[in-house]
């Protein structure tokens, strides 16, 4: 199930903000964003309708927690399982791109803001890099909020 189709003012402002860079030259390529919700039981990744988007985000990981329950830089599965995403990369077809979403750590709303710290945000990067790269992503969605 893509979270676009649940909730619609995500859907209607990526797929907004991408008909306003096709209605203006010269602005850029089209990008028209669809997420994917991780364990939805509902829609296998193979099935994700791709000729409708240009990028699909993967909902979602977060930031990690150290055994206190604190944004630690790490970078921790959360909705994620390594068979999806294996599953995911390898439904992808040429020309499309596919994004994980790091969001919210549901058990320490905090956890971003501790991650990003001036001692730990080098690191945080690092984990995000090496995360997106490991896993086949070809970017990163951050849903800080």
């Amino acid at each position: 199930m893509f979270l676009g189709r649940t909730r619609k003012k995500i859907r209607f402002a990526s797929v907004f903000s991408s008909l306003f860079f096709l209605a203006v030259p010269g602005l850029g390529a089209t990008w028209i964003t669809g997420y994917y919700s991780a364990q939805n039981g509902v829609l296998p990744a193979a099935a994700i309708p791709w000729e409708y988007y240009s990028h699909i985000v993967h909902f979602a990981a977060a930031p990690g927690l150290d055994s206190n329950r604190n944004g630690n830089g790490t970078i921790a599965l959360n909705y994620l399982t390594q068979a999806e995403i294996d599953q995911l990369v390898a439904s992808r077809p040429p020309g499309k791109k596919l994004l994980v979403c790091v969001k919210d750590n549901d058990h320490n709303l905090k956890a971003f803001a501790q991650a990003t710290t001036p001692s730990r945000l080098p690191d945080f990067v690092r984990n995000i890099t090496s995360f997106v790269s490991r896993n086949g992503y070809d970017g990163v969605d951050i849903d800080w909020e």
